[in-house]
């Protein structure tokens, strides 16, 4: 009979331990859990924060090969001393198509020259600022109707780009409006990603009759 109670008694002090031990690690658990989430989160901004960075990085570097291969690189008298526009850079296969990815490295080469000092002009200007009630005020269209008919501007930047397997192509030149002549060009790779990949996405083509030139802008020189 005692042996039997001793086991009882035994036993009972062993369930309460184990139940003990659950309780205090339960809280523990639950902790490193949340850091594990906390650290996946972590990692995924790091992650886009770097494509960012490095995407303003490329578009940087092909501006200084633009700049680098100007033969007069002035930014008041020589090859752009007359000012510059940047133009969307479009689908290699397709001039009239374009995405967010194109429109990104107009705009940001247009921050990257206007850095260096150079005369950039931007086409999107409209005539007024226009109010919208309860949305804000507007600088900026790509409505022919809102913006100048004629831009004053001695050469232009453009370019195409390329999808590939891991990376895109990207061609970026500046041509002389005048001429039509090349004045510099650099060749850069962008890697494919879930940032560049999403700039894509949304890829579009611009509707214009056949066999029908439409002029959007007449550039004076």
């Amino acid at each position: 009979m005692e042996k039997k109670t001793s086991c009882s008694s035994i036993r009972k002090i062993v369930r309460n331990l184990l139940f003990s031990l659950l309780i205090i690690s339960i809280p523990s658990l639950a902790w490193s859990a949340q850091n594990a989430i906390n650290a996946g989160k972590t990692f995924h901004l790091d992650q886009q924060y770097n494509q960012d960075s490095d995407l303003t990085m490329l578009v940087s570097e092909m501006a200084t090969r633009l700049f680098a291969n100007l033969a007069d690189s002035d930014p008041r008298t020589g090859d752009l001393g007359d000012g510059l526009i940047v133009c969307t850079f479009v689908d290699i296969n397709k001039l009239s198509r374009t995405s967010s990815f194109g429109r990104y490295l107009a705009g940001q080469l247009m921050t990257e020259f206007q850095q260096r000092k150079f005369s950039v002009i931007d086409i999107q200007k409209n005539l007024s600022v226009i109010v919208k009630p309860r949305l804000g005020e507007y600088g900026l269209s790509r409505n022919s109707a809102e913006i100048a008919d004629e831009i004053s501007a001695g050469a232009m930047l453009t370019g195409t780009y390329l999808e590939g397997h891991n990376n895109i192509i990207v061609n970026a030149r500046i041509l002389d409006n005048k001429t039509a002549a090349l004045l510099s060009s650099a060749t850069m790779l962008f890697p494919r990603n879930e940032l560049t990949r999403q700039l894509l996405a949304d890829s579009a083509t611009a509707r214009t009759k056949s066999q029908e030139f439409v002029y959007l802008k007449q550039l004076e020189y």
